[in-house]
């Protein structure tokens, strides 16, 4: 049960179902890929407005942390600090059973490094299209230990 609650952020039967698209957004060994993985608690707040429902953010959407609350939503280009990318999509609503309601999510699908796909990233306030990266998108993610696959790799 713990596994399913880090990878997915609920126990069956609290909510909804929802389906979603699969997204790869790594590229090369796993290992490699699987040693930037980190649990973070994503902000029930937290919106994707290039989806629909907008509760649900998909996998690929670019995230930042809060340096207060150490919660993560989707980065905002103009202000943020980008730290890592979503790799499961996630639903940050929850029924109560007395309605629906902003949930935290503590979630293990959070890249924080690695060897990314460009064409699955998504920039939430930009298009919403996955693969339109702009050149401070292209900046941050530089700052963090990645390697895009449509860059060529420098020693």
């Amino acid at each position: 049960m713990s596994l399913l609650n880090q990878l997915y952020g609920a126990i069956p039967g609290f909510q909804g179902e929802f389906t979603t698209q699969e997204a790869e957004v790594t590229w090369g060994k796993t290992d490699v890929n699987d040693s930037f993985l980190r649990s973070v608690i994503i902000d029930g707040t937290s919106r994707d407005s290039g989806n629909t429902p907008d509760t649900i953010l998909r996998a690929g959407l670019l995230m930042e942390a809060d340096g207060t609350s150490k919660k993560w939503s989707p980065w905002v280009e103009a202000t943020g600090k980008l730290s890592g990318v979503l790799v499961f999509a996630i639903d940050t609503q929850l029924d109560t059973g007395a309605g629906v309601a902003d949930a935290d999510r503590f979630i293990g699908a959070i890249l924080v490094g690695g060897q990314w796909r460009h064409d699955q990233l998504i920039i939430e306030l930009n298009s919403g299209v996955p693969g339109v990266l702009t050149a401070e998108a292209r900046t941050q993610i530089k700052a963090i230990p990645v390697w895009l696959d449509d860059e060529p790799f420098v020693a």
